[in-house]
Parts: C-alpha cells; structure tokens; sequence
C-alpha cells in the first residue's frame, strides 16, 4: 500500500469517525438573550416643583452644577443616562424653547442621530419635545 492511499484512508477514518456521534444541524438563529431583574419603582424624594417614579436600578445625582432641580439618572448596568434640567417659566418662554431647541445640536458634531418626538397632553395641559441622541459622545455644558 502506497504512502498517499494510507494518508487519505486515514484522514476518512478521521473523518468518519468524527461524524459519527453528531447529527449535522442547522445552527438557530440567534436572539439577544437580556435578563433583567423584575423591575421596582419608587417615588422620587426631591426638593422640586416636580416629581416622578423611577426605577430602583438608577441612580439620582441632584447636585449638578450647582442648579436646582437640575438631575442625572443613570442606569449604570445599561450604561444610559437621563439628564434633567428645570427652569422656571417666568415671561421667558420663548427664550426657553429657543435654549431648549438648540442643546441637542451642541451633540450634533459626534452624534449618529439625534431624533425628536413630540409630546401632548392637552388635558392636562401639558406639551413638550424629547431628544433622543445616539452615538458614543460626552458633552459638558458650562454654565455661568
């Protein structure tokens, strides 16, 4: 028996010894598998004209910047935040808007996306514009 015929009869053995425990299977496909504790909120604690439920995974930092009312809430096991920023309405509104309008543009230079979605409540009143930012940046405002 040559040398080249041992090598192959040996390489099949291989082979067909190797498949012989395992059925061959398509793969599933696959699913983002995300597990998150039962979620538990609570009513927030804050010296504001305002307050909210929030979840018991965040985490509140009401000392930002020095600003009354002026929040962060971070998830830190999902790595998001939510920032907060109150000012009193006081024969400023459309200043307030104008401020409020521009802010997400400062994200603009690294931002992947920035999407806007309006909010209406006209039973209560109540109107308003959530900026959602998406990308990997940091932005620090200074305010005087």
């Amino acid at each position: 028996m040559g040398i080249k015929k041992a090598i192959s009869l040996s390489v099949l053995a291989v082979l067909s010894f190797a498949c012989q425990d395992h059925d061959a299977l398509p793969k599933p496909k696959a699913f983002l598998a995300l597990e998150y504790p039962k979620p538990q909120y609570f009513k927030t604690e804050l010296n504001c004209p305002f307050s909210f439920i929030v979840n018991s995974l965040s985490k509140i930092n009401d000392s930002i910047q020095n600003r009354p009312c002026w929040l962060d809430i971070t998830y830190p096991e999902m790595k998001g935040s939510i920032y907060i920023s109150y000012y009193p309405v006081e024969n400023n509104l459309k200043s307030l808007i104008i401020d409020a309008q521009k802010l997400p543009l400062k994200h603009e230079i690294k931002a992947d996306a920035i999407l806007s979605q309006s909010f209406i409540n006209d039973e209560h009143n109540t109107y308003g514009l959530f900026y959602e930012i998406e990308g990997n940046l940091l932005l620090k405002l200074n305010f005087t």
